[in-house]
């Protein structure tokens, strides 16, 4: 491209658009082919910092499940050597089973423990005995609750340590009674092993309506008894070690740690609903700038957690954090630098070879200006004025067929004539040396006069032509001249670029400070990707009718030319296959002085 614009600018001239696209195009191709490098390194440190961040959000979630798994194992210990206890004895006492828990020592080793207990089962039948020997060990006022509704297996709280004022209350409730104890109760007894309950609100938090508890069961069958089938354990079960516990003093002793830029949360369940919500650390401040949040599902004696996770992106170190940025900022900069350096030393390259070329179209301009003027403007002028008297008859009566061919040749003459005036002005307007003389007239007036003098072209082309005048005056600001160059090209080009029979409209709209001029046709139409090149220099936009009609390619060039030299522009809106609307526009912005100067 850049070689076809020099070619160009040795045979003909180099717009700025041109020299701005040699110094442009090798720029752009340095800085983009250094930002991609950029892009991939900052691509690179982006992914860095989130494996990183992923990593550690990765180890510290393995830390806190692991962690919880341990403590609820201890628990799940507890239990079993309670059922040691009862497996090798046929009778365990309440001092005993008192001794067995103080060694253990709960209340320092094992924070959030309320507890632990043996619930034993009784049948209706036994139901007054077993109170009576409740009782009998100084427990007077001993029963079993809920008694009621009358049940075909009835369960109690026989031993509970340490038993405190907590737990006292506790002594002689049916746990089996609650549909949510009972299930993880029957869980346990069917499968042998610990099983925890769901979400509860434990026995020794009624009075302060804390939900956030959990049970849990261990069974225990009787001695000797066979255990391999699910039946064999329902004929063999008695009772259960258990042990009740919150879940914001469990976790909560566990995960003591402050860190600002983690924070975690435990729910029973899938879901993230506050109710469920077992524990919560740091969440609250974590949770407005969080930037990764993590979810993993545990199982946890048959239970299933949700661990939420949320960090924010200063989890990991500054330096680290802040190495895309820096990779960004200072690759942009290093690639404007260097592109900056690529642009400034092409302009310099170019900038003297550019005058000695601008010099040298100057002079060639000069050159066909004269050329215009006096070789080729002058004898197709004495051209037309010979023709035109044949035509008038000077000479004689012609027949017909003379009077056709004169008639073709003065139309070519004619075309001839425009071309050498478009080339003229073409020249003048490079060297700016047009001048426009304003004037107010009546821009309707010399519009009817235009399309009076295209009648025979419109017709010989099988238009039909339809133009729309307010019915007064339209008085415009602007050089008669220039205004008729810029109608007649604009009509002209409807003709030849609208296929035969076509309709030709020419529309004249009065505005506060502005008059519109619009020429549409539907003609063949023009893509939009191409409508920027139709006001450019020798520029022809390739279509069905195009070898068809002869033309110059700066028509348009010129009429925006001066159209824009008396204050005004052309617009165009096209459809392809469907017509084109050009739009002239000249300035009022004084006539009303004028106006109103003139009826003064």
């Amino acid at each position: 491209m850049i070689k076809l614009r020099f070619d160009r600018w040795k045979t003909n001239h180099l717009t700025s658009y041109d020299l701005l696209s040699i110094h442009l195009i090798p720029t752009v191709i340095v800085f983009l082919t250094l930002m991609i490098i950029i892009g991939l390194s900052w691509r690179t440190a982006v992914r860095d910092v989130q494996k990183s961040q992923s990593e550690t959000v990765f180890q510290r979630s393995i830390f806190v499940e692991t962690t919880v798994k341990q403590r609820l194992n201890q628990y799940d210990n507890i239990l079993r050597a309670g059922v040691g206890i009862f497996n090798g004895s046929f009778s365990v006492s309440r001092d005993e089973w008192r001794r067995f828990i103080g060694s253990l020592e709960i209340n320092e080793r094992f924070p959030g423990l309320l507890g632990v207990g043996f619930i034993e089962f009784i049948s209706p039948s036994d139901l007054d005995g077993y109170e009576n020997r409740i009782r009998n060990e100084g427990f007077s006022n001993f029963n079993i609750s809920p008694r009621e509704p009358t049940r075909d297996l009835y369960s109690s709280i026989t031993y509970i340590e340490p038993f405190n004022s907590l737990n006292q209350p506790t002594l002689g409730y049916d746990l089996y009674s609650d549909p949510v104890r009972r299930a993880a109760m029957e869980k346990a007894r069917d499968s042998g092993r610990v099983s925890l309950t769901d979400l509860v609100q434990l026995l020794q938090d009624k009075d302060n309506d804390l939900k956030h508890g959990f049970v849990l069961f261990h069974p225990v069958y009787k001695i000797n008894m066979p255990l391999d089938s699910i039946e064999q354990r329902r004929a063999a079960i008695i009772g259960y070690i258990y042990t009740p516990f919150r879940a914001e003093e469990l976790f909560g002793t566990i995960f003591d740690s402050n860190d600002p830029n983690f924070s975690f949360e435990i729910y029973d369940s899938t879901s993230d609903k506050n109710e469920f919500r077992l524990f919560s650390q740091n969440s609250s401040d974590v949770a407005e700038n969080h930037k990764l949040v993590t979810r993993n599902e545990v199982t946890l004696f048959d239970q299933l957690w949700m661990f939420q996770y949320s960090a924010k992106d200063t989890i990991v170190p500054r330096t680290l954090r802040e190495r895309p940025a820096s990779v960004a900022y200072g690759g942009t900069i290093f690639s404007l630098i260097v592109a900056a350096g690529v642009y400034f030393l092409l302009q310099k390259r170019t900038k003297a070879l550019s005058h000695k070329e601008e010099r040298k179209l100057q002079r060639a301009k000069d050159d066909m200006l004269s050329l215009a003027s006096h070789q080729l403007r002058t004898p197709a002028t004495g051209v037309k004025q010979y023709v035109g008297m044949l035509l008038e008859g000077f000479v004689g009566e012609m027949n017909d067929e003379q009077r056709d061919i004169l008639s073709r040749a003065y139309e070519s003459n004619e075309r001839q004539l425009r071309i050498i005036n478009e080339f003229l002005y073409m020249a003048k307007a490079d060297a700016d040396r047009i001048v426009v003389s304003l004037q107010t007239f009546d821009l309707a007036e010399l519009t009817r006069d235009i399309l009076d003098g295209m009648r025979t072209e419109i017709a010989d082309a099988g238009h039909s032509l339809k133009f729309i005048f307010p019915k007064t005056r339209i008085l415009v600001k602007a050089d008669p001249h220039s205004a008729r160059m810029i109608i007649e090209n604009l009509i002209s080009n409807a003709i030849k670029y609208t296929p035969a029979r076509g309709k030709i409209t020419v529309k004249l709209k009065k505005m506060a400070y502005k008059c519109l001029l619009s020429v549409t046709d539907n003609g063949v139409g023009i893509e939009r990707s191409e409508q920027k090149r139709l006001f450019r220099q020798f520029s022809r936009i390739p279509n069905e009718l195009t070898k068809q009609t002869t033309g110059s390619g700066i028509g348009l060039y010129l009429a925006q030319y001066l159209a824009r030299l008396n204050g005004g522009e052309i617009t165009v809106i096209s459809i392809p296959n469907k017509g084109s609307t050009f739009t002239a526009i000249f300035n009022r912005k004084n006539v009303r002085k004028v106006t109103e100067n003139t009826k003064n």
